[in-house]
């Protein structure tokens, strides 16, 4: 708004010089003659950079998951096949980590959405800091269950990833959250990793570490497991 408002105040501005410029109540000035050309391309450039800043707004916002701030499902599932593609031309490995708030609901029930939503902003804090190599992607998969995609990292390195993103949380909540000390947060984790190939699906991989993550809920919470059949 602020630079659509100054290109409409130098044209503006412009016009009334020019308007008091031909009635004679300002001198005569050689460059007074190029004072619309010159606004009118002001204008436009301030315009074009109004809308260029908007659509570069919606355009994140149609891939960022409006409370974590993280990438959204839509965001998600792009990558996930960019990256195959990638790794499957490098013949690299790719690593999805699958993560799940342990007892979520029960949390939210007891504590209300707002202190529900404060705990995911939290927690999106720490799986950022955690992909910060070019090309690794953290996302809310949706509800309290989270996805980090994870090109050229193997089994065992996205295990030790996903160890540590769960002690880092564990570590955070640990008694409790600030707001409900009586409540501690941990988090189930499910790690599939594989290289790419022709046969094999983006979807597969996502799969397997969904039941992987699953497989450490039964086995109790608050650790991570590695799907079977994951490429180490």
């Amino acid at each position: 708004a602020g630079y659509f408002a100054v290109g409409w105040a130098v044209a503006h501005a412009a016009a009334v010089y020019d308007f008091f410029r031909i009635h004679g109540l300002f001198p005569y000035q050689p460059f007074g003659e190029w004072s619309i050309p010159f606004s009118l391309f002001f204008t436009l450039l301030f315009l074009s950079i109004a809308l260029i800043r908007q659509n570069a707004a919606d355009h994140l916002m149609a891939e960022t998951d409006p409370l974590t701030q993280l990438a959204n499902r839509r965001k998600l599932d792009e990558s996930l096949h960019q990256e195959w593609d990638r790794c499957q031309r490098l013949q690299s490995p790719l690593a999805v980590i699958m993560a799940d708030v342990d007892h979520f609901k029960q949390y939210n029930d007891a504590f209300g959405h707002r202190a529900g939503d404060h705990c995911l902003r939290r927690i999106a804090e720490i799986l950022s800091r955690h992909t910060r190599r070019t090309g690794d992607l953290a996302a809310r998969y949706g509800g309290e269950e989270f996805t980090l995609l994870l090109p050229h990292l193997d089994a065992g390195n996205a295990f030790s990833l996903a160890e540590s993103i769960r002690h880092a949380v564990g570590k955070l909540f640990e008694g409790g959250t600030t707001r409900h000390p009586a409540h501690a947060i941990t988090i189930s984790l499910g790690v599939a990793s594989d290289i790419p190939a022709d046969g094999k699906t983006p979807e597969d991989l996502l799969l397997r570490a969904d039941r992987a993550m699953y497989e450490a809920k039964r086995a109790g919470r608050n650790q991570t497991v590695i799907s079977k059949t994951a490429a180490v």
